[in-house]
């Protein structure tokens, strides 16, 4: 229950052919791929189902990474709703996004701290999660800024060290931009929520609607990370046609997309079509970053 689950497998074996993409793919509510296969109490799949989960999952990555020349290192399998492999999903935004390390600190909420959990379950794994924490720590340096300090003073000396600090605080002033895309009721701002243990709401966005909704929402952990609210696709001809000016304006200027794909959807041809236009244009660093 308490133990990270690291965003590593075989698939990063092989050479990422787009490692600098400024793009992360998620594949959302893989708790709806098999129905009756979630074990509540322990908050996962039954160990059959985690193995059919991760072989149909793993499917759709060769197949998105195939058909779009993405690399699977950008692809991650999850579920918002249940806060399952949130960890995997979030280690993929730190590595591809823009000046990731500012979300080195951020920690998605346990489903253990959700309301509506047992208070004495609740009451026994934040005290035990706050025992190991402690016993773990070792008096090690524990933010992003201490790390990258610690680290680099071995290198330099105390006056390059300062200039190296200032540097760090002025771009650790300058929110994240990470915009949300996907198609409707894919679960966009669950995801926020879930991975940032932020309270992010939004409005729908109705049919005719085509603005996108920006916010800064404040991290738990420090600092501010900008979300941007981008209409969906995949609804008609018409509106994708009236929508893409506004994601060819907008993306590009964002540290991160964060595409939400629905795990168990069997038509990908529209998620396809756009991952391979995100990664023409996502080529380049952002905009504002140049």
């Amino acid at each position: 229950m308490f133990a990270k689950t690291k965003a590593r497998s075989t698939r990063e074996a092989v050479p990422d052919p787009t490692p600098n993409l400024r793009l992360v793919v998620g594949l959302n509510r893989v708790d709806e791929i098999l129905h009756d296969a979630w074990d509540v109490r322990l908050n996962q799949p039954t160990e059959a189902a985690a193995l059919e989960i991760r072989r149909k999952c793993e499917d759709t990555v060769k197949r998105l990474a195939r058909e779009t020349g993405v690399g699977a290192s950008h692809i991650e399998y999850y579920s918002a709703l249940k806060r399952y492999r949130l960890h995997n999903i979030l280690n993929r935004v730190v590595l591809h996004c823009f000046g990731g390390f500012k979300l080195g600190d951020v920690e998605p909420k346990p489903f253990e701290d959700v309301a509506g959990v047992d208070p004495d379950v609740r009451r026994f794994t934040q005290e035990e999660r706050a025992r190991r924490a402690a016993a773990s720590s070792g008096g090690k340096p524990s933010s992003a800024l201490e790390r990258v300090v610690a680290e680099m003073s071995r290198f330099l000396d105390a006056e390059d060290a300062g200039r190296l600090t200032s540097k760090f605080h002025t771009e650790m002033r300058r929110p994240p931009r990470v915009a949300v895309l996907g198609q409707s009721g894919v679960g966009k701002t669950t995801t926020v929520n879930a991975l940032f243990a932020t309270d992010w709401k939004t409005s729908a966005v109705e049919v005719g609607t085509h603005t996108a909704q920006e916010k800064r929402v404040a991290l738990p952990s420090g600092g501010e990370i900008s979300m941007v609210d981008l209409p969906g696709y995949g609804r008609s001809l018409d509106e994708d046609a009236a929508y893409e000016a506004q994601y060819r304006e907008i993306l590009p200027r964002c540290d991160l997309v964060l595409l939400v794909i629905q795990a168990d959807r069997g038509d990908l041809a529209d998620d396809i079509e756009m991952i391979r236009k995100l990664s023409l244009w996502l080529s380049a660093e952002p905009a504002e970053a140049q």
